[in-house]
């Protein structure tokens, strides 16, 4: 039967206006990051060098804390221009349910978008992260849309500050280290809106695609090709 939406509680949250920040005095940024966006440069793929970037990286944060300080044990959590499918609550709660078979693997956070097959995952190799039927675990994924859980949220707001990168990078750094389980569910992938015409991206969480220093050629056959 039809998920009736009024079993979920939604929240819209205002966004934080990167625009709006004090770059050079703002404390919650690092130096690194500071300096970064001071001279529109990064040295890779994890720095961050935009104000825009740091206003998503706090509007997250925001939401985080929000939920920490309720009742509930779950938060779904999706960006402004997440795609959301009209069956797409029907498929969560069938996933949901099988998530619940994993055990003692339950995770933190639930990535719902398709994992990056590069960057990061091409040097760190297959044991960075391990599968378990359908679902994977420790990936880097962007968070369009992601669940956290209560056992979770504590752990990502007491490591959040300051800001020294992407906040997707921040999220999968923690699962490389064992703070977090972040796991992602295989074919079950959420897009967003970013193509405004033709290869041209809508977004102000990075001034360009490229960087100067670690777009280097490699072989990016990596542990996530096959994860289709």
């Amino acid at each position: 039967t039809p998920v009736s939406q009024s079993r979920y509680a939604v929240e819209r949250f205002e966004g934080v206006n990167g625009k709006e920040i004090d770059i050079q005095k703002d404390n919650r940024i690092s130096v690194r990051t500071r300096r970064n966006i001071l001279y529109h440069k990064r040295r890779d793929h994890e720095d961050l060098d935009t104000a825009g970037g740091v206003g998503c990286y706090l509007s997250h944060y925001g939401v985080w804390n929000s939920f920490a300080q309720s009742g509930e044990e779950a938060a779904l959590i999706f960006e402004d221009d997440a795609i959301i499918p009209e069956d797409y609550l029907e498929q969560l709660e069938t996933h949901w349910n099988e998530l619940q078979e994993l055990g003692s693997l339950q995770p933190d956070v639930w990535v719902l978008s398709r994992p990056f097959d590069k960057h990061l995952s091409f040097v760190l190799g297959e044991e960075a992260f391990h599968r378990e039927g359908n679902w994977s675990f420790n990936v880097h994924a962007p968070n369009t849309g992601y669940i956290v859980f209560r056992r979770g949220v504590k752990k990502l707001i007491e490591n959040a500050l300051p800001v020294d990168g992407h906040l997707d990078h921040y999220m999968y750094r923690l699962a490389q280290v064992g703070t977090i389980v972040h796991v992602q569910r295989r074919g079950f992938y959420l897009y967003t809106i970013k193509v405004t015409e033709p290869g041209i991206v809508d977004t102000n969480i990075h001034e360009n695609t490229n960087c100067d220093v670690c777009d280097l050629p490699y072989n990016i056959r990596g542990p996530y090709r096959d994860w289709e």
